[in-house]
């Protein structure tokens, strides 16, 4: 019977360290599932660049969005900055654990 009892608890252990081994998630960077979509704008016809600083909340939502350099266009700026924060992502995973980053992100658009 103890032998029945050692291979038991042994057997658990095992099922249990695979279980914890398959809760933990791996190290991955931040993906980004969706694009940006900001409308279009009255600024004329033309190429601009904006750069926006995000806050990727480790819950997977825009947390806080930042103009860094405008486009030179207030209308399309404020359609980017608003396209930002419905951007779509899974958060970065560092040590088995999600985690809140910032990054900025360049978009250019060509208006003709």
């Amino acid at each position: 019977m103890s032998i029945l009892f050692r291979t038991l608890i042994l057997s658990l252990v095992i099922l249990m360290t695979f279980a914890i081994s398959l809760a933990q998630e791996k190290d991955r960077p931040l993906k980004i599932l969706t694009s940006l979509k900001p409308g279009r704008s009255n600024c004329g016809n033309s190429t601009v660049t904006g750069t926006l600083r995000l806050t990727f909340d480790k819950s997977e939502k825009i947390t806080h969005v930042d103009l860094v350099h405008s486009t030179g266009c207030a209308s399309f700026d404020d359609n980017l900055l608003r396209a930002a924060r419905t951007i779509k992502f899974l958060a970065e995973i560092r040590h088995g654990e999600r985690v809140t980053v910032i990054r900025q992100i360049e978009y250019t658009y060509s208006t003709y």
